[in-house]
């Protein structure tokens, strides 16, 4: 499950620019999804773990403001909505 959601960063990217229309000062886009050293071995599967993060990160606070759910709708189509 992690590796699936590290891979959507086309996703991740969207839901940033989109939340960044709605609020133009948030620090969201700021969030940088630091994982420890210690739960990585290679350099990609840190980026995984990083994208993964700040995904869940977008995630809660997406649903908390919108009507409507991050997932499925918006994560599971090629483009934004």
């Amino acid at each position: 499950m992690i590796g699936y959601l590290g891979s959507l960063t086309v996703a991740l990217a969207n839901g940033i620019k989109l939340w960044e229309q709605h609020d133009p000062l948030s620090s969201l886009h700021r969030d940088q999804g630091l994982v420890p050293r210690h739960k990585h071995r290679s350099q990609h599967r840190a980026e995984t773990l990083r994208t993964a993060r700040r995904l869940f990160h977008l995630i809660e606070r997406w649903n908390q403001t919108f009507g409507e759910k991050f997932f499925p709708r918006f994560a599971t189509r090629p483009r934004a909505p």
